[in-house]
C-alpha cells in the first residue's frame, strides 16, 4: 500500500497557521486553545475563533484530497456522502429480531495506540521537508488530537490525548479506525445469519427467527392465563451474543454501554423512525417516522389552522414547551419571545418539510414505506406547504 504524502497546498495553507512552523513543522493545539463544551452529557471541543477557519480549511483538504479515499466497511453509514441515517435503519427492516448496542465514549475512548496503529499507517514515515524532520504521520496526528489538562471538566480523560468529538475529521478518522473491527463484526454476523449495520457509536443487529404456532389452549397460572411468547428467544437476545461483541471490541478498547442497550421483536423505533420488520420471505417490513414526531407535526398544524387563532408566543409553549427562550434580561424581553417563537416555528415548519421529503425521496430508490405513510406524508406536506405560503414570504 502507497503510503500518504502531504501536497504542496497542505504546506500553503500551514503558512498562515500560527501552530505550524517550517522547522518544527505542526505543535497540537493546546488545551487553552479550544472551547470545551457539552452536548447533551458528551463534551465537544472546536478550536478558538481566531484560529477555526484555518482549521476547517486544512481539514476540509485533508479530508477531501486523502481520507475520501480510503475504504471504509459497507456497514458503516455515518458522515459518508450519498448515505443517510436511512442506510443505517432501512437494511433491517425485513427482520424480526433487533438489538441496539451503544458505544460508550466512543471518540475519546479511541487511544494514541489505535490512532497511530489503525490510521497513522495511512500516512507516509518520511519527513515533511529536509529542513523539517516530522513526518507527514506526525504532522496529522498533530491536527485531529488534543491533549486535555487539569482545566478540562472532562475528568474521564483528564490529561489525556483524545479523538475530540467536535473536530472536522474526527468523524471521518473514527469510521477509518473501526474498519477493522466492523469487518470482524461483519464476519461473525455472517455465520450467524445476522444483518448488522453502524452510525458512529450505534450499532444495530438484526435477524430472522422461529416463530411457535398459538396455542390452542392458553396454560392457567395462579388463576390467571399466562402470557405466552409467540417467538423463541433468539440468539441477538443472549447475553452470549453480548459478550462476543464485547470480546470484539475490546480488541481495540471500546466498550459497550449497557445502559443503552435496546432490544426489540418485531418493531424497533430509534431517534424519530421505526422500522416495522416482517419475518417472512414473502412479505417485505418497512420503515417509517415515528407516531410520536408525526403527532407533534400534527399537533402544530392543528394549532396553526385553528379556528379559535393563538398568538405564535402561545403555539410554541403548547407544542414546544421543553424549547420555551428564557431571557436573560428583562428588557425588551416580551419582543424577543415573540420574534423567536415566530422564527422557531417558521424554520420548524420549512424543517419538517424537508424531513418527510427526505424519506420519501429514500422510498423512491429502495421502496421501503408502506401505501399508508405515502399517503399520511403527501398530506402533511400539503398542509405544511400550504401554512408556510401565508406566513413565508
Amino acid at each position: 500500500m502507497k503510503k500518504i504524502t502531504l501536497s504542496k497546498t497542505v504546506f500553503d495553507i500551514l503558512d498562515d497557521y500560527s501552530f505550524f512552523d517550517k522547522a518544527k513543522g505542526l505543535t497540537p493545539l493546546s488545551f487553552e486553545n479550544v472551547n470545551e463544551f457539552k452536548i447533551g452529557k458528551k463534551f465537544t471541543y472546536t478550536p478558538e475563533s481566531n484560529l477555526k477557519p484555518l482549521h476547517q480549511k486544512l481539514s476540509r483538504f485533508i479530508l477531501n484530497n486523502y481520507l475520501s479515499h480510503i475504504p471504509l466497511n459497507q456497514s458503516s453509514v455515518a458522515y459518508q456522502t450519498k448515505k443517510s441515517y436511512f442506510d443505517f435503519i432501512e437494511p433491517h427492516r425485513n427482520n424480526y429480531f433487533f438489538i441496539r448496542i451503544d458505544l460508550k465514549n466512543f471518540f475519546h475512548s479511541i487511544s494514541p495506540a489505535i490512532i497511530k496503529s489503525n490510521f497513522l499507517n495511512h500516512f507516509s514515515d518520511d519527513p515533511i521537508s529536509e529542513s523539517c524532520p516530522q513526518s507527514h504521520a506526525k504532522l496529522v496526528y498533530n491536527l485531529i488530537t488534543l491533549k486535555l489538562d487539569e482545566n478540562s471538566k472532562n475528568k474521564t480523560f483528564m490529561n489525556e490525548e483524545i479523538l475530540p468529538m467536535g473536530f472536522p475529521l474526527s468523524p471521518v478518522v473514527s469510521n477509518i479506525i473501526f474498519r477493522k473491527i466492523d469487518i470482524l463484526i461483519e464476519k461473525f454476523c455472517d455465520i450467524h445469519h445476522i444483518k448488522y449495520t453502524r452510525y458512529a457509536d450505534d450499532m444495530l443487529f438484526s435477524s430472522k427467527g422461529s416463530l411457535l404456532p398459538k396455542p390452542i389452549f392458553k396454560p392457567i397460572v395462579m388463576g390467571r392465563k399466562a402470557v405466552t411468547k409467540s417467538y423463541k428467544p433468539h440468539f441477538i437476545h443472549s447475553e452470549r451474543f453480548l459478550e462476543e461483541i464485547s470480546i470484539l471490541l475490546n480488541l481495540d478498547g471500546f466498550k459497550l454501554n449497557r445502559k443503552k442497550t435496546m432490544k426489540a421483536v418485531n418493531t424497533l423505533s430509534l431517534n424519530g423512525y421505526t422500522i416495522s420488520g416482517s419475518n417472512f420471505p414473502d412479505i417485505n417490513g418497512t420503515i417509517r417516522i415515528s407516531n410520536k414526531k408525526t403527532k407533534l407535526i400534527s399537533q402544530l398544524i392543528h394549532e396553526l389552522n385553528s379556528e379559535e387563532p393563538k398568538t405564535d408566543v402561545e403555539i410554541f409553549k403548547l407544542c414546544f414547551r421543553h424549547e420555551f427562550p428564557k431571557p436573560k434580561y428583562k428588557k425588551n424581553a416580551g419582543q424577543f419571545i415573540e420574534t423567536f417563537c415566530i422564527n422557531q416555528i417558521n424554520n420548524k415548519l420549512i424543517g419538517y418539510v424537508s424531513y418527510l421529503k427526505s424519506i420519501m425521496y429514500y422510498h423512491d430508490d429502495h421502496n421501503c414505506l408502506s401505501n399508508e405513510s405515502i399517503d399520511k406524508y403527501s398530506k402533511i406536506i400539503n398542509e405544511l406547504s400550504t401554512i408556510i405560503s401565508k406566513r413565508v414570504k
